[in-house]
């Protein structure tokens, strides 16, 4: 019996034995899975920062099941990384303190050394260039640490960037050829075309352009080679400016133009705002004023939506609560080892009385057991302090919190009211606009695609019917949105007065008084700046009894498809509004109607949207080829396949312009 005892706990043992292997396994198996997705991250991070995050989150939440922390750190590292590329600055430094945190914690040193570089950058980018030398000077010191010379490299070529932005270019020349060195050694060509285009720009500083054009295009070779985008896209942008330097400006936009363009596929939000900016000032030097001014536009434009009061405000709440925190688990660490060592000594005073109990008189033991007691209620006098500080710390963090829930209400209730006014907006605009039953009326087929880029539109349509004719007007104003929707209720307005009341019928007079009447609208006695906004326009009038069509355009011309045959019908190469051809007239063009001919008047933001494979334009040249394909479907069929095409074309990118587009059929 006892034998059969002890064969079943023996077989038990086996059992147990052979499962903690294949646990140890399964632990293995699962790290490893981890390792392979972050490696996929960090590769896809280099030329993708949305498919990265959408790795390194499932990274994230595999970690904290498993409870492994240095993954973690690592995810939490690249989630950061990627937004400060995405110049989301404040979600950049939330994932930065996040895994600093962890980092610290559990010295993972080589997290800590890449944190350093991030939180330098991170710093320098804010302009706070104390912090970012000091956060680069650590690095330098881990590295040397861990004796790593490809990041002692960087960090000096980082230490070097610093110093030229303070105006120290010999300090910064002189770690920025130690860096060099340091790479050629290490034959690390990534790691030389950095510090070679660093080394250009100090030349061009000091007023050395040719050497620093020599150096700047060295490390553009190398860049292509290696097919690093964000690194080719700044390389450009440095070779650009220092063209602009030496005043070379037909020279400089060659490489802004390739070096906007980069930028913006690989969404460098930041880069594109200043090579936007740089493009502008080199037409403004070259007496292109329409160019610089649209260039400066596009820059400011994106330049609000990165460096706005909600980003700003955000960072330094977050950093304020960062510190808070950081603080209260120092004064909680500082409590507990207060605590520790009032209780151990505590022990010791309480063993030393029983000892002196049996060896001396009573008298003497009562004698330390009250300097016992005295010094422990010493002792818990600074516990009770320590809690109290804590407490305090505790009471700022909660009113803090409150405080940023309070404006996050406001701000929400701001969005929400500013929301409904504009959805009210686009009622009114809607209102405003010809219905589709009022063209119904009068035209018995036809089409309209109207797709805003925004709740409201800066396009509109227009109709009128007067002494059996019917007149069409389809018009861009300048701007989308709101701007560009108060733009079209004052040109609707300006339209019905000049037709319905002043009764003038001849399309090229109507956009003649109706330039007028805009300029007027917009420029007062009395303002100081001219405004030039207005509208392009096509205004048609048809004559369906005898089969005429009369029209004048502005800037947009449009399309007859007859027999599968394609006519343009040109514009005047001028706005409704000011400009500098606001004295010459407008054309009136006349032209024959066929019965089954279809007439497409349209606005520019179907042919302007990027899109497709490679992020191009639509273009004219591709709407066209459509327009004849499909000539001999009905309308509402056209309508569909125009819409689709528009919207596959678009795919993921986001609608660069509103959309207008009518069709009509003799």
């Amino acid at each position: 019996m006892h034998r059969s005892v002890l064969n079943k706990l023996f077989s038990l043992l086996f059992i147990v034995n052979c499962f903690l292997p294949l646990t140890a396994l399964a632990q293995n198996k699962d790290t490893k899975n981890l390792q392979q997705l972050l490696q996929q991250a960090q590769k896809l991070a280099k030329t993708n920062y949305d498919s990265s995050l959408t790795i390194t989150k499932q990274v994230i939440i595999l970690s904290k099941q498993q409870n492994k922390l240095y993954e973690l750190a690592l995810a939490y590292k690249l989630v950061g990384y990627c937004h400060y590329f995405k110049s989301n600055y404040p979600l950049a430094l939330e994932y930065y303190q996040k895994a600093e945190k962890i980092a610290e914690q559990n010295q993972y040193k080589d997290v800590l050394l890449s944190l350093h570089n991030y939180l330098g950058t991170f710093y320098k980018k804010q302009n706070h260039l104390k912090e970012a030398l000091s956060e680069f000077k650590k690095g330098e010191l881990v590295s040397e640490e861990l004796k790593d010379s490809v990041n002692i490299a960087s960090f000096k070529n980082d230490i070097g960037l610093v110093y030229e932005l303070e105006n120290k270019l010999p300090e910064a020349i002189t770690h920025f050829k130690e860096s060099l060195a340091l790479y050629k050694h290490l034959a690390n060509k990534t790691g030389m075309s950095y510090s070679l285009d660093y080394l250009g720009e100090a030349y061009a500083l000091q007023g050395k352009f040719d050497e620093a054009l020599k150096i700047c295009k060295q490390a553009l070779e190398i860049r292509k080679t290696l097919q690093e985008y964000s690194s080719i896209s700044i390389n450009l942008n440095n070779i650009g400016e220092i063209y602009i330097l030496q005043k070379k400006f037909n020279d400089a936009l060659p490489y802004l133009f390739e070096s906007e363009k980069i930028s913006r596929e690989i969404k460098y939000g930041d880069l594109q705002t200043h090579t936007l900016s740089l493009i502008g000032q080199c037409y403004y030097n070259l007496k292109d004023y329409k160019n610089a001014y649209d260039y400066y536009k596009q820059s400011t434009e994106i330049k609000d939506s990165i460096y706005n009061e909600k980003n700003a405000r955000s960072i330094t709440e977050m950093e304020a609560k960062y510190q808070n925190e950081k603080k209260q688990l120092q004064i909680e660490s500082l409590n507990q080892q207060n605590e520790l060592k009032a209780t151990k000594l505590s022990k010791q005073k309480t063993t030393i009385i029983l000892v002196l109990l049996v060896a001396v008189l009573a008298f003497i033991g009562v004698f330390f057991i009250m300097i016992s007691n005295r010094k422990i209620k010493k002792a818990h006098r600074i516990i009770a302090k320590q809690k109290e500080l804590v407490e305090q710390q505790k009471t700022i963090v909660e009113q803090q919190k409150h405080e940023v829930e309070t404006q996050k209400e406001l701000v929400d209730e701001k969005n929400k009211e500013m929301l409904d006014s504009i959805h009210y907006a686009k009622r009114i605009q809607h209102a405003v606009i010809t219905s589709d039953n009022y063209i119904s009326k009068h035209v018995k087929e036809h089409f309209i695609l109207y797709k805003p880029k925004d709740i409201v539109s800066g396009d509109f349509y227009w109709a009128h019917s007067f002494d059996e004719k019917f007149y069409l007007a389809i018009a861009d104003c300048t701007g989308h949105g709101v701007p560009g929707a108060f733009m079209s209720l004052l040109n609707i307005s300006i339209l019905n007065e000049i037709v319905i009341e002043k009764k003038i019928t001849l399309p090229n007079l109507i956009l003649d008084e109706a330039r007028k009447e805009i300029i007027h609208a917009l420029n007062p006695e009395g303002q100081e700046q001219e405004v030039k906004d207005g509208m392009d326009c096509i205004l048609c009038c048809f004559d369906m009894r005898n089969n005429i069509l009369q029209y004048a355009a502005a800037n947009n011309s449009f399309y007859i498809v007859r027999e599968n045959n394609l006519i343009t019908c040109p514009a005047d190469k001028m706005p409704v509004g000011k400009s500098p051809r606001d004295h010459e007239l407008f054309t009136l063009q006349t032209v024959e109607l066929k019965k089954g001919d279809i007439v497409y008047t349209l606005t520019d933001g179907l042919p302007d949207q990027f899109g497709g494979p490679k992020g191009k334009k639509y273009k004219y040249k591709q709407l066209e080829e459509l327009l004849l394909m499909n000539n001999d479907k009905s309308l509402e069929e056209q309508k569909n396949i125009l819409t689709q095409s528009f919207d596959t074309w678009k795919g993921n990118l986001e609608q660069v312009d509103d959309v207008t587009l009518i069709g009509i059929k003799i």
